[in-house]
């Protein structure tokens, strides 16, 4: 069924073009809709820039220039540059000349929680003179009957003349809309809810199935999601409309990419969180009140875990472009640019299968020409930052270690185990708080992990026991390292290198075992490392013990900070000391293991070279997330990576390539192996012919140029003879 429905659509290709009028309709038609657009070079208008307030001994790097120039032309910029890259400043010199200029009147930054002491201090550290008013979420509580909190920061908001007002995501989503606005922005969403039942049922056949019941369940939701927003109203009445803010700049804006996406796409549904609702109601409000200049998204990780994000981000940005194209829905964006392919996956057990999923980008010059009116993307490989090599690896490369462990038999009788599970659930739908396929995969992470996490024997070394010898072998050598007081070139009395460790699946427990206090006792007992000096990123409770843990780890009061994703995968300016990173597990997403890795490929590190080691335990689901990382890297390099002039690209990029290798090495099968590094060293083959070709082309248009000077100056030769 599946090859008959390529060879339809393909006959159809075909057809299409095969009336001369019709051909020359639709060629219009991709003109005006797809081919009308020109990318804009900012590099001259970056130039001109001269910053008028800034601190004098601070320059801005080339591309942060760029970035204020695309954000002085443009109505909305997403600022996708890479971890470590100076989003910050960035951020901050587009806000003070926006405000400058007279293009925004009251600028508004909304940053995480433990970000806020951070952005505020080197925002007033570039520009001293900056008015800034910054809020936590405490600020903004009207519980228990007291509101003179929230008066009095929307009183100083809207009354104050002020650079910049600096709030936490937490506080924002408490600054409440009105119910007009609210009714509005969910009657609009409904609306897309239901047209995208009605091309469900088309779709079908019939009216009822598991699609549509899901779209009308999303329908519910919605409706109680306003009822939510409209009783969080207080006494005071004040809401984020009374404060007079025309201009939000959005830092790790990655963490509101769960916009709902109302589509009958299988697969590509997003049910949305009310925290990203929030932010795109009011972006809603804005653009209505204040016309299309209202954002600035920053992150070094738009597209975090599928392509249907790549819809979110245009539509909170520029959702005029996607109208202008005939795409302003889900269904008809996903028809033009997205494609469900099949390829081959490791379920839990390590067994593979087939699965068509919604995960690749098509029309790719299309989609690109728009994204680029927006998109400000820098990746670490168009920067010259100064940023420290990767040791070479076993492999003879500056890539990360991959470190692979062999089972023991207590994984592989759990393996078989979750193999029986798997196949239990085959066919059927489980019962609510049954077995379900969600604990299968979430126990095959905790056993690749560690058994006894699934309360089973070790039955001999483990991923954990290879961890804290390599991380105690380092600590050894590098225990004498030398470094600088944090801001000045003198020598610190501290010595010693850092270690980050990041593991997602457990946390610190004094009651029961866990990956995190077995790490700090094995590295205590068995290596000899003072206690004292390793910590976990659990143990700050709130904001300012958490700069006060990272100012320590800056200093050289740590030698192990150990963290999840979540907790020291952004926003963790640690890296001064940091000579390597340890990834205990894979994340769930790509977006996650490039956030990690930003934490010690990043400006300021004193050390010339860093290590990077990831750890996968042979045959267990170490390899299936590996494999799943891979896939979702891959659709997103499409984006990130991808040029006007490539339509099927075929560089996954650096990450993809990693994580492919690992999963490869990792699943006990020499074939696979095998084939997974015959594919990279094409890949790599390919990259180098392609800089070949390009290089060619360079030299072919250099020649013909100076050919056509020796002949203007041959020409002009007789009469400059003459003139002598």
């Amino acid at each position: 069924a599946r090859a008959k429905a390529d060879e339809i659509t393909q006959r159809f290709e075909e057809w299409v073009w095969e009336d001369p009028a019709r051909t020359e309709r639709l060629l219009a038609e991709y003109n005006r809709r797809f081919n009308s657009l020109v990318t804009r070079d900012y590099t001259a208008d970056a130039a001109r820039l001269t910053f008028p307030g800034m601190k004098k001994d601070f320059t801005p790097h080339d591309h942060q220039r760029t970035a204020v120039a695309r954000m002085i032309a443009e109505p909305a910029v997403g600022m996708f540059h890479s971890p470590g890259a100076g989003k910050t400043n960035a951020t901050v010199m587009g806000l003070m000349e926006l405000k400058r200029r007279g293009l925004v009147q009251k600028p508004m930054t909304i940053v995480p929680g433990h970000m806020l002491e951070q952005f505020t201090r080197e925002w007033q550290d570039l520009y001293p003179n900056a008015r800034l008013l910054s809020a936590g979420s405490d600020d903004l509580k009207a519980s228990g009957g007291s509101v003179d909190g929230r008066r009095d920061f929307i009183a100083k908001a809207t009354t104050g003349d002020w650079d910049g007002i600096i709030m936490t995501h937490a506080a924002f989503g408490k600054l409440g809309i009105k119910e007009s606005t609210a009714t509005a922005y969910f009657s609009k969403v409904t609306a897309e809810l239901e047209a995208a039942e009605m091309q469900m049922r088309e779709k079908v056949g019939k009216d009822r199935n598991r699609g549509v019941k899901a779209i009308e369940s999303r329908k519910k939701t919605q409706q109680a999601r306003l009822e939510k927003v409209v009783a969080a109203a207080d006494d005071t009445n004040l809401t984020f409309e009374d404060t007079g803010i025309d201009y939000l700049a959005v830092d790790e804006a990655h963490l509101f990419k769960n916009l709902h996406v109302s589509t009958s796409i299988a697969g590509a549904q997003i049910d949305g969180s009310l925290k990203a609702a929030d932010l795109d109601m009011k972006l809603d409000y804005l653009r209505g009140t204040y016309g299309a200049r209202v954002v600035t998204l920053a992150t070094g990780t738009p597209i975090a875990n599928s392509i249907a994000e790549a819809y979110v981000v245009t539509k909170y940005l520029r959702p005029d472009l996607l109208d202008e194209a005939g795409v302003g829905s889900f269904d008809e964006w996903g028809a033009t640019f997205g494609e469900t392919i099949t390829r081959i996956e490791r379920d839990a057990a390590g067994r593979l299968r087939q699965k068509s999923r919604f995960a690749k980008f098509k029309n790719i010059p299309e989609m690109l020409s728009s994204w680029h009116q927006f998109a400000d993307t820098k990746r670490t490989e168009d920067l010259n930052l100064n940023l420290p090599n990767l040791a070479v690896n076993e492999a003879g490369e500056r890539r990360p270690e991959m470190v692979v462990i062999p089972r023991t038999d207590s994984h592989a009788r759990y393996m078989e185990f979750l193999e029986q599970r798997l196949d239990a659930l085959s066919g059927t739908r489980p019962e609510k708080g049954a077995d379900n396929h969600l604990t299968v995969y979430a126990d095959g992470r905790k056993v690749a992990l560690d058994p006894r996490l699934v309360g089973m024997d070790t039955g001999g070394e483990v991923k954990l026991d290879y961890v804290t010898r390599r991380i105690g072998r380092i600590w050894q050598e590098n225990r004498d390292n030398e470094y600088t007081v944090p801001g000045t070139d003198e020598i610190s009395e501290h010595r010693g290198a850092l270690q980050l460790v990041f593991c997602d699946l457990a946390t610190p427990n004094d009651e029961e075992w866990n990956a995190y206090d077995q790490i700090k006792s094995a590295l205590v007992t068995r290596h000899g490392m003072d206690r004292s000096r390793i910590a976990f990123i659990h143990d700050a409770k709130d904001d300012e013990q958490r700069a006060k843990l990272f100012k320590a780890a800056r200093e050289g009061g740590l030698d192990v900070l150990i963290g999840s994703s979540e907790k020291m995968g952004t926003g963790a300016n640690i890296q001064n000391r940091a000579i390597a990173m340890h990834h205990v597990d894979c994340p769930w997403r790509p977006d996650m293991l490039e956030q990690r890795d930003g934490r010690i490929l990043r400006q300021g590190n004193e050390n010339p070279e860093i290590q990077i080691y990831r750890y996968a335990t042979e045959n267990t689901f170490d390899s299936t997330s590996w494999d799943i990382i891979t896939r979702k890297a891959s659709a997103i390099a499409q984006v990130m990576r991808g040029r006007l002039d490539v339509r099927e690209p075929d560089d996954p990029g650096d990450m993809a390539l990693d994580a492919q290798q690992l999963m490869a090495a990792s699943s006990g099968n020499p074939l696979l192996m095998e084939r997974t590094e015959l594919d990279v060293t094409v890949q790599k083959l390919a990259r180098r012919s392609r800089g070949h070709d390009r290089a060619q082309e360079g030299l072919k248009f250099r020649k013909a140029a100076s050919e056509q000077r020796r002949m203007y100056l041959n020409k002009a030769l007789p009469t400059v003879e003459a003139a002598v």
